[in-house]
């Protein structure tokens, strides 16, 4: 869901995060069989997903008073 209308959104960064994430669980996990290095790029899958869910502010005009 990351890759989903990512350049309408937050640009391909949240994806790379997610995809280093997603990588990092499954190195640690398996091929290094260790829970907790799995686990702490949990952090980090979920920060991805938090930074493509956060609203994007729209460029507007400004009313300066003047």
């Amino acid at each position: 869901m990351l890759a989903f209308r990512a350049n309408s959104r937050r640009g391909y960064g949240p994806l790379a995060a997610g995809t280093v994430g997603t990588i990092g669980i499954v190195v640690g996990k398996f091929y290094l069989d260790s829970g907790a290095a799995g686990s702490a790029w949990i952090v980090l899958l979920i920060g991805a997903s938090l930074w493509n869910a956060w609203p994007v502010r729209k460029a507007g005009r400004r009313i300066t008073g003047k």
